[in-house]
């Protein structure tokens, strides 16, 4: 039987996945890490789309908690390598006390993620997606196209409900992972359907969730920068470090705004009503 869409694309997933693993347990490169942790999201993405899809015959708990201790340990790595790229940029003699905060963190977290990698059991998973071939290869891309736009049209009405309310970085960290999570959706939906409202839309998506990154990585910055002044509040270079924060939410705030006014521009009903007009499904989206 021919394969549906969604296991092709799965399974360049799969590619993509494991040769960023090998790469990562090489070297932990900076991009490496970076690529397989936006594999494993991309292929939890796909997993949750399969189960539903099956009607829950397939279900994502074994393959998300096989992922789970890898993604995370991936995570702090990632975290520690992004704090130490944006602090060089910076070119300041104050931020070095910082600096060798952070590289023992990212020791710890090299050491941490190097012991997942040996961990991770690669049989396991290949026999996981036997499993999911299994009961999920007579799918119809139909199918996985209704239950895929569904998901995007409930994570874009719930951006269009946080939108509204006042802006705070809790709601719009709740934000940009409603983004990311429609923008691999639309990605998979491209692959399946590949029509100029769902490129559109794909390219409206992936732009403010880049912009939602951009602002998140200086946060995490932002806060990773007090948790070591909590540590050390008699650092000779408290002054000059604080003066630095200021700077950087006074920049990050401004990014959230632009982000927020992007959002009521881009983000409307009318836009997904459109997308499932174009689609030929039925309305699912209240008045």
């Amino acid at each position: 039987m021919e394969k549906n869409k969604i296991i092709e694309y799965y399974e360049h997933l799969l590619i993509s996945f494991n040769t960023y693993l090998k790469n990562t347990a090489e070297q932990q490169g900076m991009e490496d890490i970076h690529q397989m942790r936006v594999s494993i999201k991309k292929i939890r993405t796909v997993l949750n789309v399969l189960e539903i899809s099956s009607n829950h015959e397939y279900s994502k708990q074994e393959h998300l908690i096989l992922l789970r201790n890898l993604f995370q340990a991936a995570g702090k790595m990632r975290e520690a390598q992004l704090n130490l790229s944006l602090t060089k940029k910076q070119k300041a003699a104050y931020l070095l006390p910082y600096t060798e905060y952070l590289l023992k963190i990212q020791k710890n977290a090299s050491e941490e993620l190097g012991k997942e990698i040996q961990l991770f059991n690669s049989s396991k998973l290949n026999v996981l997606n036997k499993d999911l071939l299994i009961k999920c290869k007579s799918i119809a891309d139909q199918s996985i196209t209704k239950e895929a736009l569904i998901f995007v049209s409930d994570k874009l009405q719930k951006v269009i409900k946080l939108k509204v309310r006042t802006q705070n970085d809790i709601l719009l960290h709740k934000i940009r992972k409603h983004l990311k999570q429609v923008s691999e959706i639309l990605t998979l939906l491209n692959e399946i359907h590949c029509g100029q409202e769902v490129i559109h839309l794909k390219s409206v998506v992936k732009s403010l969730a880049r912009a939602a990154g951009k602002w998140h990585d200086i946060k995490v910055l932002i806060d990773s920068m007090n948790d070591f002044l909590q540590q050390n509040p008699k650092d000779k270079n408290v002054t000059y470090l604080m003066s630095l924060i200021k700077r950087l939410t006074i920049q990050n705030d401004a990014i959230r705004k632009t982000i927020y006014n992007q959002l009521k521009i881009n983000i409307a009903k009318k836009q997904i009503r459109q997308l499932e007009s174009i689609l030929s499904i039925n309305p699912i989206i209240s008045t």
